[in-house]
Protein backbone atom coordinates (compact mmCIF):
# COMPACT_ATOMS: atom_id res chain seq x y z
CA UNK A 1 0.00 0.00 0.00
CA UNK A 2 1.63 3.13 -1.08
CA UNK A 3 1.32 6.25 0.64
CA UNK A 4 3.09 10.11 -0.20
CA UNK A 5 7.07 9.13 -0.45
CA UNK A 6 6.64 5.50 1.07
CA UNK A 7 4.98 1.85 0.97
CA UNK A 8 2.96 0.77 4.16
CA UNK A 9 2.54 -2.90 4.92
CA UNK A 10 -0.65 -4.20 4.99
CA UNK A 11 -1.56 -5.22 8.54
CA UNK A 12 -2.52 -8.94 9.31
CA UNK A 13 -5.07 -10.16 11.29
CA UNK A 14 -6.49 -14.09 11.94
CA UNK A 15 -10.37 -14.45 12.29
CA UNK A 16 -11.97 -17.67 12.93
CA UNK A 17 -15.34 -18.65 11.71
CA UNK A 18 -17.64 -21.03 13.65
CA UNK A 19 -19.31 -23.49 11.91
CA UNK A 20 -21.77 -25.58 13.38
CA UNK A 21 -21.18 -28.97 14.11
CA UNK A 22 -18.11 -28.64 12.23
CA UNK A 23 -14.38 -27.67 12.54
CA UNK A 24 -13.57 -23.65 12.87
CA UNK A 25 -12.87 -22.21 9.89
CA UNK A 26 -9.36 -19.71 9.80
CA UNK A 27 -8.81 -17.20 7.47
CA UNK A 28 -6.30 -14.57 7.04
CA UNK A 29 -6.48 -10.79 6.55
CA UNK A 30 -4.76 -8.37 5.22
CA UNK A 31 -5.92 -4.64 5.98
CA UNK A 32 -5.08 -1.58 4.59
CA UNK A 33 -5.91 2.01 5.24
CA UNK A 34 -8.33 1.80 2.58
CA UNK A 35 -9.98 -1.68 4.13
CA UNK A 36 -9.25 -5.61 3.62
CA UNK A 37 -7.68 -6.63 0.50
CA UNK A 38 -10.06 -9.42 -1.58
CA UNK A 39 -8.85 -11.74 -4.12
CA UNK A 40 -6.90 -12.39 -6.16
CA UNK A 41 -9.11 -12.18 -9.06
CA UNK A 42 -8.55 -14.21 -11.99
CA UNK A 43 -5.87 -11.73 -13.10
CA UNK A 44 -4.03 -12.20 -10.02
CA UNK A 45 -5.15 -8.70 -9.02
CA UNK A 46 -6.43 -7.92 -5.51
CA UNK A 47 -9.48 -5.29 -4.74
CA UNK A 48 -9.17 -3.29 -1.28
CA UNK A 49 -12.84 -2.41 -0.36
CA UNK A 50 -14.11 -0.03 2.87
CA UNK A 51 -17.70 0.11 2.88
CA UNK A 52 -19.76 1.54 5.72
CA UNK A 53 -22.03 -0.99 6.07
CA UNK A 54 -19.05 -3.49 7.27
CA UNK A 55 -18.01 -1.05 9.63
CA UNK A 56 -18.25 -1.51 13.58
CA UNK A 57 -21.96 -0.90 13.95
CA UNK A 58 -22.80 -0.52 10.31
CA UNK A 59 -25.22 -2.66 10.60
CA UNK A 60 -28.56 -3.40 13.11
CA UNK A 61 -32.09 -3.85 13.72
CA UNK A 62 -33.08 -0.31 13.71
CA UNK A 63 -35.39 0.15 10.67
CA UNK A 64 -37.84 -2.26 12.97
CA UNK A 65 -38.84 0.72 14.90
CA UNK A 66 -40.57 1.84 11.92
CA UNK A 67 -43.34 -0.21 12.26
CA UNK A 68 -44.00 1.83 15.78
CA UNK A 69 -43.77 5.18 14.40
CA UNK A 70 -46.67 7.43 14.81
CA UNK A 71 -45.87 10.07 12.38
CA UNK A 72 -43.14 11.00 9.83
CA UNK A 73 -41.42 12.68 12.13
CA UNK A 74 -40.83 9.52 14.17
CA UNK A 75 -40.63 7.84 11.27
CA UNK A 76 -37.09 10.29 10.21
CA UNK A 77 -35.81 9.85 13.76
CA UNK A 78 -36.21 5.89 13.42
CA UNK A 79 -34.65 5.77 9.57
CA UNK A 80 -31.84 8.08 10.44
CA UNK A 81 -30.94 6.48 13.22
CA UNK A 82 -30.71 2.70 11.68
CA UNK A 83 -27.63 1.50 10.64
CA UNK A 84 -27.87 -0.48 7.15
CA UNK A 85 -26.74 -0.16 3.71
CA UNK A 86 -27.56 3.70 2.64
CA UNK A 87 -31.06 3.63 1.43
CA UNK A 88 -33.06 6.53 0.18
CA UNK A 89 -36.24 6.37 2.24
CA UNK A 90 -39.39 8.13 1.70
CA UNK A 91 -42.45 8.15 4.00
CA UNK A 92 -46.36 8.91 4.57
CA UNK A 93 -48.07 9.27 7.52
CA UNK A 94 -51.97 8.89 7.89
CA UNK A 95 -52.38 12.78 8.13
CA UNK A 96 -51.06 13.29 4.42
CA UNK A 97 -47.62 14.56 5.55
CA UNK A 98 -45.11 13.48 3.13
CA UNK A 99 -41.08 13.33 4.32
CA UNK A 100 -37.71 12.02 2.30
CA UNK A 101 -34.88 11.15 4.46
CA UNK A 102 -31.62 8.76 4.26
CA UNK A 103 -30.92 5.31 6.52
CA UNK A 104 -27.46 4.14 6.80
CA UNK A 105 -24.00 5.10 8.00
CA UNK A 106 -22.17 7.86 6.19
CA UNK A 107 -18.64 8.65 5.79
CA UNK A 108 -17.46 12.27 7.00
CA UNK A 109 -14.13 12.50 4.94
CA UNK A 110 -10.99 14.29 6.04
CA UNK A 111 -10.57 16.49 2.58
CA UNK A 112 -12.97 17.17 -0.23
CA UNK A 113 -14.97 14.93 -1.59
CA UNK A 114 -13.77 13.84 -4.32
CA UNK A 115 -12.08 10.85 -6.06
CA UNK A 116 -8.46 9.75 -4.56
CA UNK A 117 -5.46 8.32 -5.33
CA UNK A 118 -4.22 5.23 -3.39
CA UNK A 119 -1.58 7.57 -1.94
CA UNK A 120 -4.44 9.35 0.10
CA UNK A 121 -5.55 6.93 2.26
CA UNK A 122 -5.07 9.13 5.10
CA UNK A 123 -8.16 11.39 3.86
CA UNK A 124 -10.24 8.50 3.15
CA UNK A 125 -12.60 8.78 6.39
CA UNK A 126 -12.31 10.54 9.74
CA UNK A 127 -15.94 9.28 11.37
CA UNK A 128 -19.22 8.25 10.44
CA UNK A 129 -21.79 10.78 10.37
CA UNK A 130 -24.49 11.20 13.21
CA UNK A 131 -28.01 10.63 12.91
CA UNK A 132 -28.43 14.78 13.23
CA UNK A 133 -26.22 15.11 10.16
CA UNK A 134 -28.47 13.35 7.77
CA UNK A 135 -30.38 15.50 5.46
CA UNK A 136 -34.52 15.48 5.23
CA UNK A 137 -37.17 16.86 3.92
CA UNK A 138 -40.53 16.89 5.76
CA UNK A 139 -43.71 18.41 4.68
CA UNK A 140 -42.39 20.36 2.05
CA UNK A 141 -44.86 23.34 1.06
CA UNK A 142 -46.12 21.48 -2.18
CA UNK A 143 -46.76 18.20 -0.60
CA UNK A 144 -44.95 16.43 -3.26
CA UNK A 145 -41.77 14.30 -2.40
CA UNK A 146 -40.08 12.37 -5.39
CA UNK A 147 -36.84 10.23 -5.01
CA UNK A 148 -36.79 7.65 -7.99
CA UNK A 149 -33.19 6.82 -6.02
CA UNK A 150 -31.58 10.05 -6.23
CA UNK A 151 -31.59 12.84 -3.56
CA UNK A 152 -34.79 15.23 -3.68
CA UNK A 153 -33.76 18.73 -4.85
CA UNK A 154 -33.67 20.50 -1.47
CA UNK A 155 -30.67 18.17 -0.75
CA UNK A 156 -28.98 18.06 -4.06
CA UNK A 157 -25.53 18.55 -2.34
CA UNK A 158 -22.86 15.82 -1.26
CA UNK A 159 -25.76 13.40 -1.21
CA UNK A 160 -26.88 13.82 -4.90
CA UNK A 161 -27.58 10.53 -5.58
CA UNK A 162 -26.22 6.73 -6.10
CA UNK A 163 -24.60 7.61 -9.83
CA UNK A 164 -27.90 8.09 -10.70
CA UNK A 165 -28.96 11.08 -12.87
CA UNK A 166 -32.19 11.87 -11.60
CA UNK A 167 -33.78 11.67 -14.85
CA UNK A 168 -36.36 9.32 -13.74
CA UNK A 169 -36.91 11.91 -10.86
CA UNK A 170 -37.62 14.35 -13.29
CA UNK A 171 -39.71 12.46 -15.14
CA UNK A 172 -42.12 12.10 -12.53
CA UNK A 173 -41.79 14.97 -11.29
CA UNK A 174 -42.85 16.36 -14.51
CA UNK A 175 -46.55 13.82 -14.42
CA UNK A 176 -47.21 14.75 -10.93
CA UNK A 177 -46.34 18.59 -10.44
CA UNK A 178 -49.68 20.44 -10.45
CA UNK A 179 -51.90 17.45 -10.35
CA UNK A 180 -54.42 17.34 -7.82
CA UNK A 181 -57.03 15.03 -8.88
CA UNK A 182 -54.58 11.78 -9.63
CA UNK A 183 -56.28 8.28 -9.73
CA UNK A 184 -55.10 5.07 -9.70
CA UNK A 185 -55.00 4.39 -13.06
CA UNK A 186 -52.73 7.70 -12.72
CA UNK A 187 -50.11 5.97 -10.87
CA UNK A 188 -50.61 2.45 -13.20
CA UNK A 189 -49.45 4.57 -16.11
CA UNK A 190 -46.55 6.19 -14.31
CA UNK A 191 -45.53 2.61 -13.37
CA UNK A 192 -45.89 1.82 -17.39
CA UNK A 193 -44.03 5.25 -18.54
CA UNK A 194 -41.32 4.47 -20.90
CA UNK A 195 -40.26 7.78 -21.92
CA UNK A 196 -36.72 8.20 -22.94
CA UNK A 197 -36.01 11.37 -23.58
CA UNK A 198 -32.27 10.80 -21.62
CA UNK A 199 -31.30 8.91 -24.72
CA UNK A 200 -32.28 11.79 -26.91
CA UNK A 201 -28.61 13.25 -27.22
CA UNK A 202 -26.62 9.98 -27.49
CA UNK A 203 -29.58 8.95 -30.56
CA UNK A 204 -28.49 12.02 -32.17
CA UNK A 205 -24.93 11.57 -31.95
CA UNK A 206 -24.82 8.51 -33.36
CA UNK A 207 -26.80 9.27 -35.95
CA UNK A 208 -25.12 12.18 -36.91
CA UNK A 209 -21.50 10.73 -37.01
CA UNK A 210 -22.73 8.49 -39.29
CA UNK A 211 -24.33 11.26 -41.71
CA UNK A 212 -20.86 12.45 -41.02
CA UNK A 213 -18.45 9.14 -42.08
CA UNK A 214 -20.29 10.28 -45.80
CA UNK A 215 -18.13 13.40 -46.22
CA UNK A 216 -14.83 14.41 -45.82
CA UNK A 217 -12.88 17.14 -44.02
CA UNK A 218 -13.67 19.67 -47.30
CA UNK A 219 -17.91 18.20 -47.08
CA UNK A 220 -17.43 16.28 -50.40
CA UNK A 221 -18.33 13.13 -51.06
CA UNK A 222 -15.94 10.14 -49.69
CA UNK A 223 -17.06 6.99 -50.52
CA UNK A 224 -14.91 4.75 -48.52
CA UNK A 225 -16.69 6.98 -45.26
CA UNK A 226 -20.13 6.66 -47.19
CA UNK A 227 -19.49 2.21 -47.69
CA UNK A 228 -18.47 2.51 -43.76
CA UNK A 229 -20.87 4.47 -42.90
CA UNK A 230 -23.14 2.46 -44.09
CA UNK A 231 -21.46 -1.10 -42.65
CA UNK A 232 -21.87 0.66 -39.49
CA UNK A 233 -25.59 1.37 -39.83
CA UNK A 234 -26.56 -1.85 -40.91
CA UNK A 235 -24.47 -3.47 -38.04
CA UNK A 236 -26.63 -0.96 -35.55
CA UNK A 237 -29.86 -1.24 -37.77
CA UNK A 238 -32.82 1.19 -37.18
CA UNK A 239 -32.78 1.01 -33.04
CA UNK A 240 -31.42 4.93 -32.88
CA UNK A 241 -33.68 6.67 -34.51
CA UNK A 242 -36.74 4.88 -32.51
CA UNK A 243 -34.54 6.09 -28.89
CA UNK A 244 -37.83 7.63 -27.41
CA UNK A 245 -38.96 5.00 -25.05
CA UNK A 246 -37.62 2.14 -23.46
CA UNK A 247 -38.38 -1.62 -25.05
CA UNK A 248 -41.06 -2.37 -22.13
CA UNK A 249 -43.14 -5.56 -22.49
CA UNK A 250 -45.88 -3.52 -20.28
Amino acid sequence: MHAPGRTLPCRRRAERIAVRGSAPVDIAVRETVWGPLYGPDHDGLFTSLRWTAREPGGLDLGLIALARAADVDEGVTSATAAAAPAMNVVLCDSTGWVAWTVCGRFPAHAGPRRILGPDCGARSWVRLRAPAELPRVIDPADALVISASSAVPEHGRGWRRNQFGGVRAARIGALLTDRSDLTPQDLLDLQRDTDAGFYTYYRDLLLNTLAEDAHNDSGDPDPAGAFASVRRARAVGTAPRAWTRWDCPC
